[in-house]
């Protein structure tokens, strides 16, 4: 699977975190140069992360990207990811906990 983001902010980043702690190999996950920092530290930390060059060259790697046309539709999506985002800190906790803490994947209750 191929994911990009453009932009790297708190909402990207945590979700990058999140989707490397579940299956790096099958991931592989593209990033603008937007903030810069966060963007370096990402492709540093995880091997299957690169930072682009630009968010052109973003567009061309991963197919078709979520197209946002009017306000409506920008308030809609706004509204959707800032009701969730407190979740996505929570998410990673849950998704690095097993692995952190070797948990075997075939593990059953």
């Amino acid at each position: 699977m191929n994911i990009g983001f453009i932009g790297t902010g708190k909402i990207s980043s945590v979700m990058v975190k999140a989707l490397c702690a579940v299956d790096q190999q099958a991931i592989r996950i593209q990033l603008s140069p937007r903030n810069e920092q966060v963007s370096e530290a990402l492709a540093r930390k995880f091997e299957n992360v690169t930072r682009l060059s630009s968010n052109l060259e973003l567009l061309g790697k991963i197919g078709q990207p979520l197209i946002i046309e009017d306000e409506h539709q920008l308030h809609t999506f706004w509204t959707i990811t800032g009701l969730i985002t407190h979740f996505y800190d929570l998410m990673v906790e849950l998704s690095c906990w097993p692995i952190e803490n070797a948990v075997d994947k075939k593990f059953e209750v």
